[in-house]
């Protein structure tokens, strides 16, 4: 939900050569060649996955349709062949290398994670189609690709190795979703008007309130996603529903969020919160996967759009990617996954988190005891849960709101203690709770 589909519309058009679209924009005025490409596009989302058969059913039935919309017939009784055909067609018809557009090129798989062996003989499928294209080089132009996985062992793009991969690279950092300049830019006269709404609505906030105040807010619970540790962007998807339904609201976990297997696979593979924050990851542990193989519930958070990267340890030679939870948003539906705690009003949360956070620094019992009793007021729980562990999903839900990593069941010389800080001395403190009281 970060504009990819969108970004290969875009590519599209410019390569068939549709200049009118584009007037008054820098493409238009540059000294790009607008005579019109032969174009293979292809979105492997909409392809029937349930099985080889009908993935193999589905990518001849791309190919067919554009075959048709071009006047041309295929030969080959399997996807690889078919694809082989179409260049040579495409070619013939213009007499210009084909460029290739191959949106979601790996959904058929990510659909099956949780069937190894099936998700295992789609990769194979797909590695004999995608052979077409080193096969056709001499045919083959600008080729483009989008998907959120790479695949370890037998790549399916084992063949191309042209294939850049722009994921982590700064020059495309934001190539996707909405820069800081971008959202205030583009979105000045919406802001206003939502914000008049939003006071009359329900008392979110105060008459007061400034659109700056509601910026600062869409910021918390939108922004932070980055792919070099620096460009910040926020998700399209959700900037675009708060504005058409006029709402702030979790758009972009309700169109995506937990699945039944992520959630089986973290509950199995992550014990704790400091999980989450991987220190020194490398770029290969992040985008590849092995579905034949127990996935890393790091790699598989990062993925799906649960972790993104916080900073880059430039000086080392190995890069190591430090991670985050990018927003308020993301923050909200894994506390709700994982501990079982709903958040009625997430920026009241938040702000509480942030002030029991400050209580610890400061060591001000009272200060600690009012923020968490405020921070309480916003949880909604579930079922009744033992008292102890009640508490500590709170504490554990709040410092993930207020982003501390910390190290949690810390055993020391006088016991066993919930969580430990670091203080600005370089000291630590440890930090219990006491459920008698």
């Amino acid at each position: 939900r970060f504009g990819k589909t969108l970004l290969v519309d875009t590519l599209e058009n410019i390569l068939r050569g549709r200049r009118e679209l584009f007037k008054g924009l820098w493409i238009d005025g540059s000294d790009y060649d607008w005579t019109p490409n032969p174009v293979i596009r292809l979105n492997l989302n909409g392809i029937d996955a349930r099985n080889v058969d009908r993935v193999e059913s589905g990518l001849i039935l791309l190919l067919k349709l554009i075959a048709e919309s071009e006047g041309l017939s295929l030969a080959g009784d399997n996807p690889s062949e078919a694809f082989n055909s179409l260049f040579h067609e495409l070619f013939g018809k213009y007499g210009r290398k084909v460029a290739v557009l191959i949106d979601e090129y790996d959904t058929p798989i990510v659909a099956h994670l949780d069937k190894p062996e099936l998700a295992d003989d789609i990769r194979s499928t797909l590695r004999f189609f995608y052979n077409a294209l080193k096969a056709n080089e001499h045919l083959r132009g600008f080729t483009f690709l989008t998907g959120v996985s790479k695949f370890a062992h037998t790549s399916i793009f084992s063949a191309l190795n042209n294939l850049i991969d722009l994921t982590f690279m700064d020059k495309y950092a934001a190539i996707c979703g909405f820069t800081h300049h971008e959202f205030d830019s583009l979105f000045t006269d919406h802001m206003e008007n939502f914000l008049i709404i939003i006071k009359k609505s329900d008392g979110a906030m105060p008459p007061e309130s400034t659109v700056s105040d509601l910026r600062q807010i869409i910021l918390d619970y939108y922004d932070g996603y980055s792919w070099d540790g620096k460009t910040r962007v926020l998700n399209p998807w959700s900037i675009l529903n708060i504005f058409r339904k006029k709402c702030i609201d979790d758009y972009w976990a309700q169109t995506g969020g937990f699945s039944d297997f992520l959630l089986d696979l973290l509950k199995d593979g992550i014990a704790d919160f400091t999980s989450f924050q991987a220190e020194g990851v490398s770029p290969g542990d992040l985008n590849v996967m092995d579905p034949s193989e127990r996935l890393e519930p790091i790699s598989v958070l990062f993925q799906s759009g649960y972790l993104t990267v916080d900073r880059v340890d430039e000086p080392s030679g190995l890069a190591p990617y430090y991670l985050k939870i990018p927003n308020l948003e993301v923050a909200a539906d894994i506390i709700r996954h994982l501990l079982s705690i709903g958040i009625r009003r997430p920026l009241e949360a938040k702000r509480h988190a942030e002030a029991m956070l400050r209580a610890i620094t400061d060591k001000d019992a009272k200060g600690f005891q009012e923020s968490f009793d405020g921070f309480h007021g916003c949880i909604a729980f579930g079922p009744e849960v033992d008292r102890g562990a009640r508490y500590r999903a709170l504490f554990r839900a709040a410092m993930l709101l207020a982003g501390r990593e910390i190290p949690w069941e810390v055993t020391g010389g006088d016991g066993r203690y919930e969580a430990s800080f670091q203080g600005t001395d370089g000291s630590w403190n440890a930090f219990g709770i006491n459920v008698a009281h």
